[in-house]
Formats: C-alpha cells, structure tokens, sequence
C-alpha cells in the first residue's frame, strides 16, 4: 500500500511539467483509495483551464460539482452548503461525515436525488489557499451506499490532497513564469535601449542581448541579479529597487538615476514598476514586476520621423522637429532643411502647436520620448527624411 502511494506522489509532482498526466493521476489516486471519483476544482477563474478530473467523460455533470461556489437547482438542498453557507475564508479538510449522519443522508434530497444516480455517495473536501499561486479544492466521491472512510483513510487522503496542491503550485508558477518571460521577450529584444524583466525580488527574468553586452562595464551578475560594477555605485541598484517597490500605489512607479561605469562613462537606468494587473486577483497577479532599462547618452542616434508623422506633422516638419529636438539650433536646423530662418520660425510655432509643446527644450523632451520607438540610425545625426 505505501509503495502505491510513494509511487503515487512521484507521479503527482511530474504532472507540474506535464499538464497532461493529471487524469491519469487523478483515477490512480482514485484506486488507491477505492472511491468513485476526485476532482480537483479551481476556486479562481484563472486556474479553472488545468485539467483536473479523474473521469473520462468530461461532460460529466458531476465531475466539477463545486459545493461552496456553484449555482445549481441542487445547490440549496445541498447539505454541505447548508453547513458552510455563513463560513468564510475555509482552509482545510471537510468530510460529511462529520456533520451527517447516515440516517440524514438515507432522506437527504440532495444525496437520493442527485448524487445516488451517478452512484455516489459520501463526499469529502481538502481545500487549499496559497497565498502566491494556487487556491484549490480535492474533492473525493465515495460510492454509493459504501461505509465511511476509515480514520487511517482520511490521513492518507489528507496526505496526497497535499501534494497535489503542490504540485499545482509548482505547474501554475512555472506557466506564469514562462508566460512572462516568452511574452516579454519579443519586446525587450526589439527596444533599442538595455532592457531586463525583473521579479519583486529584483531577480532577472530575462534580459535583452543590448542588456547582457553591459555586464561587466556597468552591471554585474552574480545568483540571477544585476548589480552595479563601479564600486561607488554597489549598493545603489539595491536601493533603487527597494524605493521603487515601497510606493505603495497600484500605478506605474518609476525611478532614474546616472551611474558612472568602469570606462569612466555614465549611464542613465531607469527601474520601473509595472502596474499591477488585478488587486483583486490571486496574490502573483498583486506582485510586482519591475523593468530595468539603460542607455549610455549620445551614443546612438534614433530615426523618430515615423513617429513624428503619426503626431499628424508633415514630411517637412517631422524633419525640421528631429533637427531642434535632437539639440540643432534653428537657424541650424534651416539651413539643413532648405529653408529660410523667417520660415523656420514660423514652421516651429506650428510644430509646437501639433505637438502641444512650448518651448525647444519641451520639443527635445517630446523626441526623446520617442527615441525608444524609433530605429537606430547607422549614422551620428538627426533623423533624414524626405520632403
């Protein structure tokens, strides 16, 4: 019996790699312990896709009988409900047995009616509340007129329903792992500054190739996390992600600095925490994650003139604005361009009004702001365009 069981629980921890052996799992788990049924019911929306029955028709109306949660003509007559209608916040193991008896159930509607045509028969629940991953309940049908589960049985039970939910744990995190990491990583290899994906734990998820190509000049990376090299600056990566993350606002969070590296250089990194996605979610989605991104100034020059035509400026003015706002002085920027320094005058009023800036500095802003949509330009300069 326990080497079914030791043999049981190995098997139950590979289901966190492979989704797909769970319904296997599930009815050996099933044999093992001589009932009609387990399932496993996910208590959260996003966890109800795992494959969690131990029947082989999916369509049973009964495989995902939800005793706390569903709506169902039976639901009232439910005793279970009845028990636990006013209980909250239930963590445990829950056994009918402990609050029916067997003459309640011989005239229960919702034992005779209901469940006595699937041939079951008592009914037991483990209900587990992680508070970062996985909120589950393992729910076991006895057969039909069966005796009750014996106390070494329930223990068993207690013991496996545990390590199922481990496992659980295991598999969800591992998806929402690879989830952010995959979806991230188109992304982050196309900006065209440093970019690195970080847990709550400053630990990196993943970082882009321009990322990698600063370890050793600016960062160092050492147990899957990034710190300053220049010895001034050590603690500073460190500092700056725990100040980011003790805002306490479910907004964007941002917070940049300038550090010096080994060559003598700065750089600019800016650590911002992304917006949590549902505060009424499960405890990973009210997680933070934090995005790493550095660039060394001046060192790379960025075609916004796409982005500019999308701010509805014309040819000619996209050109003008990526001259002044790239630093060219005006009446530089004209004499480039073509045109005389009295009609540059008037095109950077109209280029302002477009773009709802006041001044040449704010229109530097605007640009650099685009910078990281923009292409990188093989050459040092503004950006050309025709027209």
């Amino acid at each position: 019996m326990f080497h079914k069981i030791n043999a049981l629980i190995e098997r139950i921890y590979y289901c966190a790699t492979d989704e797909n052996m769970w319904p296997e799992v599930l009815k050996e788990f099933a044999r093992i312990m001589d009932v009609a049924s387990t399932a496993i019911v996910p208590l959260e929306p996003e966890t109800e896709s795992l494959p969690l029955s131990s029947l082989n028709k999916d369509e049973h109306d009964a495989v995902f009988n939800d005793y706390f949660h569903i709506e169902s003509p039976y639901y009232k007559l439910s005793p279970y409900n009845r028990f636990y209608e006013d209980k909250t916040n239930l963590i445990g193991d829950f056994s009918d047995v402990d609050f029916l008896s067997d003459h309640e159930i011989a005239h229960d509607v919702y034992y005779q009616e209901f469940l006595k045509k699937y041939e079951w028969g008592r009914t037991s629940a483990f209900i587990h509340k992680d508070p970062v991953l996985v909120n589950a309940k393992i729910t076991v049908q006895r057969y039909y007129g069966k005796r009750n589960e014996t106390p070494q049985e329930r223990e068993i039970r207690k013991i496996i329903s545990r390590h199922i939910c481990r496992s659980l744990a295991f598999s969800i995190g591992n998806r929402k792992y690879h989830l952010m990491r995959d979806g991230f990583s188109g992304l982050c290899h196309n900006m065209t500054c440093a970019a690195a994906l970080l847990g709550n734990d400053a630990t990196v998820v993943m970082m882009n190739e321009k990322c990698k190509a600063l370890i050793g000049e600016a960062f160092a990376y050492k147990d899957g996390k990034l710190s300053f090299t220049n010895r001034e600056n050590k603690q500073q990566m460190s500092s700056l992600i725990d100040y980011v993350l003790s805002i306490d606002s479910n907004m964007q969070i941002d917070k940049t600095v300038s550090v010096n590296c080994t060559a003598n250089k700065k750089i600019i990194v800016k650590i911002i925490r992304l917006p949590k996605i549902d505060t009424k979610g499960s405890a990973l989605n009210r997680q933070s994650a934090l995005l790493l991104l550095a660039c060394k100034p001046g060192e790379v020059a960025f075609d916004v003139s796409q982005a500019l035509l999308n701010c509805n400026l014309t040819r000619s003015e996209a050109r003008f604005a990526g001259y002044v706002g790239t630093g060219t002085p005006p009446k530089t920027a004209a004499e480039l361009t073509g045109i005389s320094e009295q009609y540059a005058r008037t095109k950077l009023k109209e280029i302002f009004r477009k773009l709802n800036v006041n001044s040449q500095s704010q229109l530097a802003t605007y640009v650099g702001t685009l910078s990281v949509i923009g292409s990188t330009q093989k050459t040092q300069g503004p950006p050309m365009c025709d027209g």
